[in-house]
C-alpha cells in the first residue's frame, strides 16, 4: 500500500503506458501448443519408464539381500 507521498509521486500516464505495453506483449504471445502437448506426452512416457525401472531395481535389490542374485 502506498502512503500519501508515494501516491503524489505516481505518474499516471507512465503507468497507463506500461499497462498498454504489457497488454500488447501478452496479446502477441502465441505459444506452440503442439510442442507443449508433445512435451507432456514424452514426459508421461518418461515417468512411466522410470517407474518400471524403479520396480525392477527394487526387485533386484531385494533378491540380492535374500542371496538369490550375486
Amino acid at each position: 500500500m502506498l502512503d500519501d507521498d508515494e501516491v503524489t509521486r505516481v505518474n499516471v500516464r507512465e503507468l497507463k503506458r506500461s499497462i498498454t505495453q504489457l497488454q500488447e506483449q501478452l496479446a502477441s504471445m502465441k505459444p506452440n501448443m503442439a510442442a507443449i502437448a508433445e512435451y507432456r506426452e514424452k514426459n508421461r512416457e518418461f515417468e512411466s519408464r522410470m517407474e518400471v525401472r524403479s520396480v525392477r531395481r527394487q526387485s533386484r535389490q531385494s533378491r540380492r539381500w535374500c542371496g538369490l542374485l550375486d
